[in-house]
């Protein structure tokens, strides 16, 4: 791989000017930013954006911190960054879960036992021991009631297996490594370029290749993290579809911009953005609902490369009564490197570079006003590593252990004529068992064949009545799935779709229940209901939403679980179930407030 940077000239000595790196792994880009750690507002060194080689990032989410660490070792190799300067990786938010609460006590045992018990700082499909949780306390907002002691924190639930992969690619790479949310890195860098608005409730929606961050920030922390499963990707898919293959997509976004466009990839736009706008809507009630009170408007901030589409800000402007805006990072660096003038592009490593510069200050003492620190680096086991070589080196130096070893060569010297004798010994016996192998070889060569066309028979049939099991359980599934999640429907309470994934052989099967209810405490008590209902297991809450229907507020929300079916030949299963193949099932009507 050609580092980009070979030819780039820093502009004083790098091994004497510290510097603080962020770095942003993702789908599609590897976006880097360096900002100087001296005092006052941050300089920027310099910034890269190159493509993210194949490998690293896998279509089924997993991450190889090795080829990540050599990539970004290349890519930091003659680039004016001093070994073992301060690093902030972001984390993606698919491994991790934001919040802002209010903390009764900041006792370390009992704030640990509140992030632990918090539904909202946990990953779906991940227990909460596999989760690594770090908070940092911010300034109180109008919804702590004064005097009463509580604080105000941001805290947040990563996976520790994704905090060791992404940690160990900033290591290999020679970075002291520190992790940033998303949203924490979004905060400080609008802290940094707009601290007019850090005393207002604004919304920054930072579009990536697969996912879209809206992150809705108030006194220089996130108030409200909503992580929506859209991006530049989705779009492309849209504008292909309507240009039927024809074209780049990018080029067509960025010619609308001058010209008039298409109206069927306008129209395409259009449905791209409706997500978005039914986010908007749904952070701007649930800010709301977090300041207790009524916000006149929600200015919204653009990020990520789909800033750089103006017809996205335009479109997007049109349909939301609030101010539209991008987070442009280039004014609040003047004087960049040539070459490096950042963008909206480089907006979450921009923020994680300023979250590590805000730790070296830190560490350094107090310095007034400084950034929201996060930190998700688990804790380091080199340590551990150190003490062990502490110990080796201590050994070597005691005369007893050398006599020790001294005296353990002189008993080995006779051992090798033993031990050549028992050798020829152990030949010989490895001779006639060699031989005895072949003779019973010899006889059983010949039954060979007829066991091999056995086995073939045995494992065509076990695949057949894997089939015929699979079948039979998913035919009796669905009635039961659809009679539990009806019979255990809370009160005005009606569901908006079911979802049952196809299962392997006894294994239970994955469903998604969505539905509509009055108030949170249905949701909650849904839940319950439908994990304690006859094949339902790990029933928990995937998402939920606030509903506006005329002058109701409703909760629209999304439970996921397993659910298990009797295996081939239990019949007694769907009897007792009240399920008979040959009756039909009346409708059960959907109950609505």
């Amino acid at each position: 791989m050609i580092n980009p940077l070979k030819r780039f000239v820093p502009r004083g000595d790098p091994a004497s000017a510290p510097v603080a790196v962020g770095i942003d792994l993702g789908v599609r880009r590897i976006k880097v930013a360096v900002v100087g750690e001296g005092e006052g507002r941050p300089e920027l060194v310099w910034t890269l954006d190159v493509p993210t080689p194949g490998g690293i990032l896998g279509a089924d989410g997993s991450f190889d911190s090795v080829a990540a660490g050599r990539v970004l070792a290349q890519l930091l190799e003659g680039a004016p960054v001093p070994a073992g300067a301060r690093g902030a990786v972001v984390l993606p938010s698919a491994v991790l879960r934001v919040r802002r609460l209010q903390a009764p006590s900041m006792d370390p045992a009992a704030l640990g036992r509140l992030l632990a018990d918090d539904s909202e700082l946990r990953v779906p499909g991940v227990a909460p021991e596999g989760l690594h949780r770090a908070f940092s306390p911010v300034a109180d907002t109008p919804s702590a009631a004064p005097g009463d002691g509580s604080r105000t924190l941001v805290a947040a639930a990563a996976r520790r297996d994704a905090v060791r992969a992404y940690g160990a690619a900033a290591e290999a790479a020679g970075v002291a490594p520190r992790l940033a949310a998303p949203a924490v890195a979004l905060a400080n860098l609008h802290a940094l370029l707009h601290p007019e608005e850090t005393s207002r409730a604004v919304l920054l929606l930072h579009v990536g290749s697969a996912r879209t961050e809206l992150v809705v920030v108030h006194g220089g922390a996130p108030l409200l993290v909503l992580p929506v499963v859209l991006g530049t990707d989705h779009l492309y898919e849209r504008v292909h579809a309507v240009l039927r293959g024809g074209g780049d997509p990018e080029k067509v976004l960025r010619e609308m911009d001058a010209v008039d466009g298409d109206p069927a990839v306008c129209e395409a736009l259009d449905e791209w953005l409706a997500r978005i706008r039914g986010s908007h809507r749904t952070a701007l009630g649930a800010a709301e609902q977090r300041l207790r009170g009524r916000l006149d408007e929600l200015p919204v901030r653009i990020s990520g490369g789909a800033a750089e589409f103006g017809i996205v800000a335009r479109r997007l402007a049109t349909s939301l009564a609030d101010p539209v805006g991008v987070l442009d990072p280039a004014p609040g660096f003047p004087d960049p490197p040539p070459g490096h003038v950042p963008n909206p592009a480089h907006a979450l490593a921009l923020g994680a570079a300023l979250e590590a510069r805000a730790a070296a200050a830190a560490d350094a003492g107090p310095a007034g006003p400084r950034a929201l620190l996060l930190d998700l680096a688990l804790p380091a086991e080199g340590r551990t590593r150190g003490a062990a070589r502490e110990s080796v080196a201590a050994l070597a130096r005691d005369l007893r252990v050398w006599g020790s070893v001294a005296g353990a060569l002189l008993i080995a010297l006779g051992v090798p004529a033993v031990l050549q004798a028992r050798l020829a010994r152990a030949e010989r016996e490895l001779g006639s068992a060699r031989e005895a192998y072949r003779k019973e070889a010899a006889a059983v060569s010949a039954d060979s064949a007829r066991v091999a066309a056995l086995q073939a028979d045995s494992t065509r049939l076990a695949g057949t009545l894997g089939t015929l099991a699979r079948l039979e359980g998913q035919r009796y599934a669905w009635p039961r799935l659809m009679d539990a999640a009806a019979a255990t429907l809370p009160r005005y309470a009606w569901i908006t779709g079911l979802e049952l994934d196809p299962a392997e052989h006894e294994a239970p099967a994955r469903f998604r229940v969505r539905a509509v209810a009055p108030a949170q405490d249905d949701v909650s008590r849904y839940e319950r209901a439908l994990g304690g209902s006859a094949g339902a297991s790990r029933v928990a809450l995937e998402g939920s939403e606030s509903l506006q229907s005329g002058p109701f507020v409703l909760v629209g929300f999304t439970l996921a679980g397993d659910f298990g079916f009797a295996p081939l030949g239990d019949r007694s299963q769907p009897e007792a179930a009240g399920y008979h193949p040959g009756e039909r099932m009346p409708p059960v009507p959907a109950s609505r407030p």
